[in-house]
C-alpha cells in the first residue's frame, strides 16, 4: 500500500459542494411548495356574501382580508380597508353564534397575485361545518374577497423553521466533509516528506 492509497481524494471537496447545492435546493423547494400550500389551503369568499365551511378540527381560524386577489374566474384588487364590514359565524347543527373578534396578531401576506391582512378572528369549539357571513349593515359597501384558515402564519414559522434547518444541516455536513479531508490530506502529505 503506497502514501497515496491513504490521502482522501480531492472528490470530496466536490462532495462537500453537492451537499451544500443540494441543501439550497431542498430550501428553496420545500420554502416555495410550502407557502403556496399554505395559502391554497386558505377558504375563500366574496363579501357580501356566506360560506359554509366544513371546519376539520377545533381551533382559532383567522379572517383574512384580501385585497389583491383571485376568486371564481375574477381578479380583485380593492382598497386597504373595508369599513363596515360585519362578520358572523354560526355553528350549522346548532345554530349557536360564535363571537368574532380582532384577529390576535397583525399577519399580512403576498404571494402568486393574492395579497391580505388578518383582521378578524373566531374560536370553533367543535369540529364541523360553520357558516361565515358577511355584510354590510348599515350602507352598501365593495365586494371583497376574505380567506378563511388555522394556524396559517404557525405553519409559515414551521415550513421556514424546517427549511432553515434543512441548509444549516447540509452546512454542517459539507464544512465536517471539507475538514476531515483537509486534515488527511495535510496529515498524508506530511508522513510522506
Amino acid at each position: 500500500m503506497t502514501g497515496m492509497d491513504t490521502i482522501p481524494s480531492v472528490w470530496r471537496y466536490g462532495l462537500a459542494l453537492l451537499i451544500v447545492i443540494a441543501g439550497f435546493g431542498a430550501f428553496t423547494w420545500y420554502l416555495t411548495t410550502g407557502i403556496s400550500s399554505s395559502f391554497g389551503g386558505l377558504s375563500q369568499m366574496a363579501a357580501p356574501g356566506e360560506l359554509e365551511l366544513d371546519l376539520k378540527e377545533p381551533g382559532e381560524y383567522t379572517i383574512f382580508y384580501e385585497n389583491k386577489s383571485y376568486f371564481n374566474g375574477s381578479f380583485y384588487m380593492t382598497a386597504e380597508q373595508i369599513p363596515g364590514l360585519q362578520i358572523v359565524v354560526m355553528e350549522k347543527s346548532s345554530g349557536r353564534r360564535l363571537p368574532t373578534y380582532p384577529a390576535p396578531t397583525s399577519s399580512t401576506y403576498s404571494i402568486g397575485g393574492r395579497s391580505g391582512q388578518s383582521f378578524m378572528a373566531f374560536r370553533a369549539e367543535d369540529a364541523g361545518i360553520h357558516v361565515i357571513n358577511a355584510s354590510y349593515p348599515s350602507e352598501p359597501g365593495p365586494k371583497v374577497i376574505l380567506a378563511v384558515g388555522n394556524e396559517v402564519m404557525e405553519g409559515l414559522l414551521r415550513m421556514i423553521m424546517v427549511s432553515m434547518t434543512l441548509i444549516l444541516v447540509s452546512l454542517l455536513i459539507a464544512a465536517i466533509i471539507t475538514y476531515t479531508t483537509y486534515k488527511g490530506r495535510k496529515k498524508a502529505l506530511e508522513a510522506e516528506r
